[in-house]
């Protein structure tokens, strides 16, 4: 919620504060759709007893969201822009 408030609020302000929460919007929708695609995967693999296996990786993805949104926060802080991995790019 965080990147789309600040996306609607400023993106007529700051070019470069609007690029950033673009950016981080789209991170944040981006993962959202992989970690759900792969929960469902793991759902149906649950059944089969193969999805047991991608638990820890669903666990390592929202670890890695967290790593990733903390490094992209403290580098805007900072004035530095930050390309997010596997991000689809919805928002420009």
């Amino acid at each position: 919620m965080g990147p789309l408030i600040v996306y609607l609020i400023r993106k007529d302000g700051d070019p470069w504060v609007r690029a950033q929460a673009a950016e981080a919007l789209n991170f944040n929708i981006s993962w959202l759709i992989w970690l759900v695609g792969l929960s469902l995967v793991t759902f149906v693999l649950f059944f089969i007893l193969i999805g047991v296996l991608l638990i820890p990786i669903i666990a390592l993805g929202a670890l890695a969201w967290l790593v990733l949104v903390v490094v992209g926060a403290v580098r805007a802080g900072r004035g530095e822009s930050f390309r997010y991995p596997l991000t689809i790019r919805f928002v420009s």
